[in-house]
């Protein structure tokens, strides 16, 4: 018999049809779910938030929420991130982003983001455990984000994505590369929004604030050929940061963020409910009681002390932690890294802590580095 790897089986692409145990231990099965993870260092490090963010971040509208774009009359930014993916017990899978972004008018944002996911080499046998050949199982996107920015700090965004997911096919492993494999599309789209108002409650400090909220992964569902479409992984984020800033002397500013995030899984627990997107999300809300869609919520804080040099420099600090009920998935870590910019170039490096250790999260990290520039600043 022809075998999957283990781990590309259980981690990787979570496709096993829901049982009633599935139900009872509120772990709904979704395609695709490289669509949830994140590998931006600076992101990573604040404990994976990023609903809603700091102004000084034009990028930060390239992940998840893209209403968090930069406002300008000419702006433009680049980044590119790289993370090894479960490096502790395989060393050939990695999550890759390469996104830019325009700003015009003090209006419009526009930006492309797009997410590499390679799952290494999937080793295949015979009945009696003999290698057969390798394969390389790939997931992609591609997303176009458009903003509109108002004058009273409100930001709108919608965001369309083509997803195309290739994984190895368990009953032809001796044809062409599309009989070997899987190849499904799908089309997604995401809303965002953010909220910017400034705060002055103690002397010499300004207080940003940002209220955030996404609805992410709105879509088709997606057929792998195995007797059951799996749903996208749609989910609501709610997101809240303040930033006290003191200027020190005339060239040095300090900054001190805080942010809270709340995440929502919209995937109904039982996959062969023949729903569209909609009826799929009004499902997921009331498909158990109230106590226990609560125990679903994951919960995410971010801090950050980032101390600026005119508009030449800075050097940040990050923290973070990321919390996930025990009956949904147990997964608790730790968040920490840095990051250091000079005339619009930066670097950002992350590393999770995984609780309890000897976790398969452990030893995880990434690095981005990111360039803007405003076109028209004099």
């Amino acid at each position: 018999m022809r075998v999957f790897s283990f781990i590309f089986l259980l981690i990787s692409l979570q496709l096993t049809v829901a049982t009633a145990q599935n139900i009872e231990n509120r772990v709904p099965n979704t395609a695709v779910p490289f669509l949830t993870l994140n590998s931006n260092a600076r992101i990573s490090a604040f404990g994976e938030v990023s609903t809603v963010s700091s102004d000084f971040y034009g990028d930060a509208g390239l992940f998840q929420n893209g209403a968090l774009l930069e406002k300008g009359k000419g702006a433009f930014g680049i980044n590119a991130s790289y993370r090894p993916w479960l490096s502790r017990i395989v060393n050939d899978m990695y999550i890759g982003d390469f996104g830019m972004y325009y700003s015009w008018k003090n209006k419009h944002s526009v930006s492309y983001t797009y997410r590499h996911f390679d799952l290494g080499n999937i080793l295949f046998t015979d009945d009696t455990g003999n290698p057969i050949k390798f394969l390389e199982p790939k997931e992609i996107f591609h997303k176009a984000n458009y903003t509109y920015h108002t004058q009273n700090g409100l930001s709108l965004n919608t965001s369309i994505k083509y997803i195309r997911s290739k994984i190895p096919n368990n009953t032809s492993l001796s044809g062409s590369e599309n009989e070997e494999h899987t190849i499904t599309t799908a089309f997604a789209f995401d809303l965002g929004l953010s909220y910017r108002k400034n705060l002055k409650w103690i002397e010499e400090w300004n207080t940003p604030i940002n209220f955030g909220a996404t609805l992410n992964n709105i879509g088709s569902k997606v057929d792998y050929r195995f007797g059951i479409e799996n749903n996208l992984p749609t989910y609501l984020s709610l997101g809240v940061l303040a930033e006290p800033r003191k200027k020190i002397g005339k060239s040095l500013e300090l900054n001190l963020a805080l942010a809270y995030q709340v995440d929502k899984s919209l995937v109904p627990l039982d996959p062969t409910l023949d729903l569209n997107a909609i009826e799929s999300i009004s499902e997921s809300l009331r498909d158990t009681n109230f106590s226990t869609e609560l125990k679903d919520v994951i919960h995410k804080i971010g801090a950050e002390t980032r101390l600026e040099y005119l508009d030449q420099g800075f050097i940040a600090l990050r923290l973070g932690y990321h919390h996930q009920h025990e009956e949904i998935g147990d997964t608790k870590y730790l968040t920490t890294g840095f990051g250091l910019g000079f005339k619009g170039f930066s670097i950002d490096y992350s590393k999770l802590y995984p609780t309890p250790r000897n976790h398969p999260f452990e030893d995880t990290w990434a690095i981005s580095v990111s360039y803007r520039s405003n076109l028209f600043k004099n």
